[in-house]
C-alpha cells in the first residue's frame, strides 16, 4: 500500500519543516517538499497537522493470558494505535508468567496477529518469585528483548548480579522495578523505598557493566542517583511516567482509586526533580506502566489494585504539560518518547522519522483540546487518573509499517 502525506509539520531530529512524505511497502520512501503523485498512492492531507514517528513504550501490562477480564492483547493495542503507540515492550507478570519457551511462544501466537510492534520480556525469575532463575540463552532465543520480575524487585543482590552477568553476555537489558520491601512495609506511600532500591541496582550495573533500565522513576533521590551514575558512565537508563509528572500526592489523598499506583504519586518537590531530570537528559524517556484493571479492582482506595491507563493519554499529557508551556521543544519529546527507547530497545529503522526507515508515523492536532472521559478508552480497563482533565493534542492518525491502523473519526 502506497500513501503519501501532503504538506505536514515533519518533527525530525532537530528541526520542525513543511515537508510531504511518501510511504512505499511499509517504508518511508521519500521525505521533501512538494512530491508529486505519479504513483496513484493514497492521499492524506496533513495541513496544519504535525508528523512524528510512532510511540515507543517500554512498559505495559497487556494482562494477557491469564487476567483477560482487565486487558486483551488486542484491546491493548487498540489502546496502543489510538495513542499512536506503534511499538511497545510487554511485561512478563501474566498468568502464567513469561518464564519459559511454551508460555512465550503462546504469547507470541498471539502478538503476531495485531497492528502494532509488540516485544516481549521474559520474567528474571521463576514465576516471578525472586529464587530461581530462568533460563535467559534459551529465552532470548525464541523472542524475549530483555528480562523483568516488574510488579516485584529481585531482593537478592547476588541473584540480581548474576542475572545482570547473564543479560550482558547475551547484549540484552534488565528492566528493573525499584522496591525495598522492608521500608516498603514501614510506609507504602514514601519514595525512600525506590530510592534505596535504586541505588542497589544501579551499583550492580556498575559492577556488571550491564545495561539496566530503571522502571518508573517518581522520586526525587533516585533522580539524583541516576544522574550521578551517568556522569560515572554506568550504563543506565531510566524512564518515567506522566503521571509522575503530572501529578502529586495531594490527587492521592482524594482518596480515589485511579490515583493509586506503585510507586505511589509523591511529592511537588519529587514531581519538580522529575521535570527536570526529562529536560536535562538524565531521565531517557516516557512510558506509560500502562496497568490496567477493571472495576471491581478499583471499587475503594485502601484495597484497589496499584495501576493505571496510560497508553491513550501519553502524548497529549507530555503535550500539554512540556510543549504548550514551552517548556520543551517537539524534537526533545519524540526524543523521550521515540527515539530513546528504540534506542534502548536496540530496535533497528524505527523512532524517527527518516528516508528508508520503518514508516510508523502519526499526524497529531497539536491545537486539539479534548476532556478525558471513560468512554474515550478503547482498552478495556478505565483507571485512568486524569479522567475529568482537559487535555490538549488528539492524534488523527496512525500508521504501523506503513499500514494504517487508527484513524480518528
Amino acid at each position: 500500500m502506497k500513501f503519501l502525506i501532503k504538506d505536514a509539520n515533519v518533527v525530525l531530529e532537530n528541526s520542525v519543516k513543511k515537508k510531504d512524505i511518501l510511504v512505499k511497502n511499509g517504508i518511508i520512501y521519500e521525505i521533501k517538499n512538494n512530491i508529486k503523485n505519479k504513483e496513484d498512492a493514497i492521499l492524506v492531507d496533513a495541513n496544519n497537522l504535525f508528523c512524528m514517528p510512532g510511540l515507543v513504550d517500554l512498559h505495559v501490562h497487556l494482562r494477557e493470558p491469564g487476567f483477560v477480564e482487565k486487558e486483551t492483547i488486542r484491546t491493548g493495542s487498540l489502546a496502543a494505535a489510538k495513542g499512536g503507540v506503534t511499538s511497545l515492550v510487554c511485561m512478563a507478570n501474566t498468568n502464567p508468567v513469561i518464564d519459559n519457551v511454551e508460555s512465550l511462544k503462546f504469547l507470541k501466537k498471539i502478538i503476531k496477529k495485531q497492528n502494532v510492534k509488540i516485544y516481549p520480556v521474559a520474567a528474571i525469575t521463576k514465576n516471578l518469585k525472586g529464587k530461581k532463575l530462568v533460563d535467559f540463552s534459551v529465552l532470548k532465543e525464541f523472542g524475549a528483548v530483555g528480562f523483568s520480575d516488574d510488579g516485584f524487585f529481585l531482593e537478592n543482590s547476588s541473584l540480581m548480579k548474576t542475572a545482570m552477568k547473564k543479560a550482558k553476555k547475551l547484549n540484552v537489558p534488565i528492566f528493573s522495578h525499584c522496591e525495598d520491601y522492608f521500608l516498603s512495609a514501614e510506609n507504602k506511600f514514601e519514595t525512600d523505598c525506590e530510592a534505596v532500591a535504586v541505588a542497589r541496582d544501579v551499583a550492580l550495573c556498575y559492577i556488571t557493566n550491564c545495561p539496566v533500565h530503571i522502571c518508573h522513576v517518581s522520586s526525587f533521590f533516585s533522580v539524583t542517583i541516576i544522574r550521578e551514575a551517568k556522569k560515572l558512565k554506568v550504563p543506565v537508563t531510566a524512564q518515567t511516567c506522566p503521571h509522575y509528572f503530572m501529578l502529586t500526592k495531594k490527587e492521592r489523598l482524594k482518596k480515589d482509586p485511579n490515583f493509586k499506583m506503585n510507586p505511589p504519586l509523591a511529592s511537588t518537590k519529587d514531581k519538580l526533580a522529575i521535570e527536570q531530570a526529562l529536560l536535562d537528559g538524565t531521565i531517557d524517556c516516557i512510558a506509560t506502566d500502562h496497568a490496567p484493571h477493571e472495576e471491581k479492582s478499583k471499587e475503594n482506595f485502601e484495597t484497589a489494585a496499584n495501576g493505571v491507563v496510560g497508553l491513550e493519554t501519553s502524548l497529549a499529557c507530555t503535550i500539554t504539560k512540556f510543549y504548550k508551556t514551552n517548556k520543551m521543544s517537539l524534537p526533545k519529546i519524540v526524543n523521550l518518547l521515540s527515539t530513546n527507547p528504540a534506542k534502548i530497545l536496540k530496535l533497528k529503522k524505527t523512532g524517527a522519522i527518516k528516508k528508508g526507515w520503518a514508516a510508523d508515523i502519526i499526524l497529531v492536532d497539536l491545537n486539539k483540546k479534548w476532556k478525558v472521559t471513560k468512554d474515550c478508552f478503547l482498552s478495556k480497563s478505565k483507571n485512568s487518573p486524569f479522567i475529568g482533565k482537559t487535555l490538549t493534542a488528539k492524534i488523527t492518525h496512525t500508521f504501523c509499517e506503513g499500514k494504517l491502523i487508527y484513524k480518528d473519526i
